[in-house]
């Protein structure tokens, strides 16, 4: 599992003085508080990342005290005299257990082993600082909160994928000499709406994917987990795996979420690509086609995050003056509702390759939905893999293995863990019929 800081009550959406929060370390869901007690620092980022401060401790976080309000000074950088509103962003985390290439502490690495056994920074959304004259109205009973300003209902997450598995969608600035990385920016709901969320297996499933390119690029084998006597199956599907990369396919991704898992794989699928330099991986004329799936109201997330971090236009070659091109994979986004008899005719049209998804077995209610999903997503593409992605949250689902054969006739190999901070590990999971 993993621990993710996030705000228990999240700082207003404008403000003139200081900012009050209250922060959590939790599990994804929030049900599950940090049980020991650790520094959390916070620092501010202006919103075009031109000025970030540096980390400063705000408080010693106990469980036992998890409650406490706090208040978080503003940044000094703004102007003073007229109105004036800036917008920054505030950051929390805690200091890594180890150093990564120097990389801000503010920022979640993808490409690394042991890259998320710290407790996940976060970001909130926007804050208008507010400058005026007239500091506050005095009947206000709270006057460093800006009135008529509502609390943020968002938070946000910088991931950082190496420059030599993605496209160059935005560098992402660090302490010091910068290494090769790439960032993504992935939102969240504040709500508890399950669908609105980073869940750890999406995040396991993202990283595992930047680490299996990693390996087809550099030409490396992995060691990978099992028994001995299933070892030539699963390095079938380790070899598999790579045609991934080597391919195009037509990607489907059920329960999509936040989009995080979707998102990272277009970075993945779309490369910068010369005639010298291609690593063999991907036609550049050819392109492959992410289609990311969920109920309506989980869409307009997505959607958000997609247009957030891929850009580019889906059916072109940029090419910069150096002769190098950007090859884009731009993710699709639709309805797809496993209690629905029938497919959707965005998925029939364009049947899948490859099948993925991670915490879709979570409610066991659902298994006979998407059971019968997968059946006619097979039916439609009997050629179809499928890349599973779970962390057992309770023994009962379990019980949905052995009907994944039974029900939709697909075999499942376990091909590896990721460890995380500790707990249950995020479980990669390889099938086919």
């Amino acid at each position: 599992m993993f621990w993710w800081l996030s705000f228990l009550r999240p700082p207003q959406a404008s403000a003139t003085s200081d900012i009050e929060i209250i922060p959590q370390i939790s599990n994804d869901l929030r049900t599950e508080q940090y049980p020991h007690p650790v520094d959390i620092y916070y620092t501010w980022s202006s919103i075009d990342s031109t000025i970030t401060t540096e980390p400063v401790k705000l408080t010693t976080y106990r469980p036992e005290n998890i409650h406490k309000l706090l208040s978080v000074p503003v940044p000094n950088a703004r102007r003073h005299g007229d109105v004036h509103a800036v917008s920054w962003s505030l950051g929390l985390c805690v200091r890594r257990k180890r150093v990564l290439n120097n990389l801000s502490e503010l920022s979640i690495p993808l490409g690394e082993r042991g890259g998320l056994d710290d407790i996940l920074p976060v970001y909130s959304a926007p804050i208008s600082l507010i400058r005026s004259s007239v500091q506050h109205d005095k009947s206000s009973k709270n006057p460093r909160q800006f009135r008529g300003a509502g609390k943020l209902d968002e938070i946000r997450r910088i991931f950082l994928l190496p420059a030599s598995v993605a496209t160059p969608l935005s560098p992402i600035q660090t302490n010091g000499p910068a290494p090769s990385w790439r960032s993504i920016l992935i939102s969240e709901k504040t709500s508890f709406d399950l669908d609105k969320k980073i869940w750890d297996s999406g995040i396991g499933l993202a990283a595992w994917l930047v680490h299996q390119k990693l390996i087809t690029i550099s030409q490396t084998q992995a060691k990978p987990v099992g028994h001995e006597d299933e070892d030539s199956q699963i390095h079938e599907c380790i070899a598999a795996l790579s045609w991934l990369w080597a391919h195009p396919h037509r990607f489907l991704e059920l329960g999509a979420g936040s989009g995080i898992v979707s998102v990272v794989l277009s970075a993945l699928l779309s490369t910068t690509v010369s005639g010298e330099n291609n690593h063999g991986l991907l036609d550049p004329q050819i392109y492959s086609s992410i289609h990311a799936t969920d109920l309506p109201s989980a869409l307009p997330l997505i959607n958000r995050n997609v247009n957030s971090n891929c850009r580019l236009p889906p059916t072109s070659l940029e090419t910069s003056a150096e002769g190098e091109s950007n090859q884009v994979v731009i993710p699709s986004v639709g309805v797809l509702d496993w209690d629905d008899d029938t497919l959707p005719g965005s998925v029939l049209a364009s049947p899948p390759d490859v099948i993925i998804m991670s915490d879709v077995t979570y409610n066991t209610d659902s298994f006979p939905a998407l059971l019968k999903t997968l059946k006619n997503l097979l039916q439609l593409s009997p050629h179809a893999r499928v890349i599973l992605a779970y962390k057992e949250r309770h023994e009962a689902e379990r019980s949905a293995w052995p009907l994944f054969t039974k029900e939709a006739g697909i075999q499942l190999r376990k091909l590896d863990e990721i460890p995380g901070a500790g707990g249950a590990p995020v479980e990669i999971w390889f099938g086919s019929l």
